[in-house]
């Protein structure tokens, strides 16, 4: 009788009743910067932000170790974070309020600032946010300053977006800066999108100027780069050049003097446009030695490349042979 009692004086609380009254009291937590703070948070920018031990215990075991072990983090009153104000201030507004506000330029710091304190919401968060707002220049800066912070489902992201976006990536100030394998994986690839391959090429040589001792990673990209897909003018005009020296300049001129070989060997010599190949005859045997990127549904003897929804201009190659 005494345990049948017992029981009766306890009650069971539903978690769904309970999610309301859960959600109430977390809108009464005191924000950051107001009452009841016992830790500061202090920006490279020298900015100082009042917040709670408990609450940024609470964001990630990384956090809770820092600032409630025997670190010194831990028993100092204001710790330093290696983060602008900005991104600092977007870090917290997260934790107290599940939102935030902040500049796409700010974003790629941020990534970095979830990522070494493995604060998981704010990642997946910033995931969202980056697959809705990439621009040329936010994918830039994060393939530079993120490369190793990348998760698979981002990572893919950003490549298909530099794929569909080539000319307006490589243009960016930051691409200069891009990884050797990066540059690798987005040649290669038959889905890239560019106007024509001239422009493929002058990514390249851009690539090259941008930085020391890349005479070795620059033949190796050279070599993907799909020169039979040049005009005979631009082929022409690279065999000529002169500037571009060592090895790269080696690799150059032995593919622009095969390329040429490509289109002098045409089977066909009316320059007709020719399409992907699609049996097993000549020309299609031909094609598959030119081997057109997606984005190139033709290709013509002598002019290369037909630009999509554009026209192939003789007179012109597209490559500022002077640049190289």
């Amino acid at each position: 009788m005494q345990a049948e009692d017992a029981v009766e004086d306890h009650v069971s609380v539903a978690v769904e009743a309970a999610q309301g009254a859960k959600l109430a009291l977390w809108d009464r937590l005191p924000c950051y910067a107001e009452h009841f703070c016992d830790v500061s948070l202090r920006s490279t920018d020298g900015q100082v932000f009042k917040a709670h031990r408990l609450v940024l215990s609470m964001a990630s075991d990384p956090l809770f170790a820092m600032l409630s072990g025997s670190f010194a983090e831990g028993q100092q009153s204001e710790v330093p974070f290696d983060y602008s104000s900005e991104a600092l201030n977007a870090f917290l507004e997260f934790l107290y309020r599940g939102t935030f506000c902040v500049k796409k330029a700010i974003l790629p710091e941020l990534l970095r600032l979830c990522h070494q304190w493995e604060v998981q919401p704010l990642q997946t968060a910033l995931n969202e946010l980056l697959v809705k707002h990439m621009t040329p220049e936010l994918c830039s800066s994060l393939i530079v300053d993120c490369e190793v912070l990348l998760v698979d489902k981002l990572d893919e992201m950003l490549e298909n977006y530099v794929l569909e976006n080539f000319g307006s990536c490589v243009r960016t100030e930051q691409f200069g800066s891009w990884p050797l394998h990066r540059m690798i994986g987005i040649l290669r690839s038959d889905e890239l999108v560019a106007e024509h391959e001239e422009e493929v090429l002058a990514a390249v040589m851009h690539w090259h100027r941008s930085g020391p001792s890349r005479d070795d990673a620059t033949a190796a990209l050279l070599q993907m780069v799909r020169f039979p897909l040049l005009s005979v003018a631009a082929l022409q005009g690279l065999g000529s050049r002169e500037g571009l020296t060592g090895l790269p300049g080696v690799v150059m001129s032995r593919l622009a003097a095969a390329a040429l070989k490509v289109h002098q060997g045409c089977p066909q010599s009316d320059c007709q446009r020719w399409d992907r190949p699609d049996s097993h005859d000549e020309q299609a045997s031909f094609m598959k030695t030119v081997k057109l990127r997606n984005a190139y549904p033709h290709w013509w003897a002598d002019f290369g490349c037909s630009v999509r929804g554009g026209v192939v201009v003789a007179e012109r190659s597209g490559i500022d042979t002077e640049a190289f």
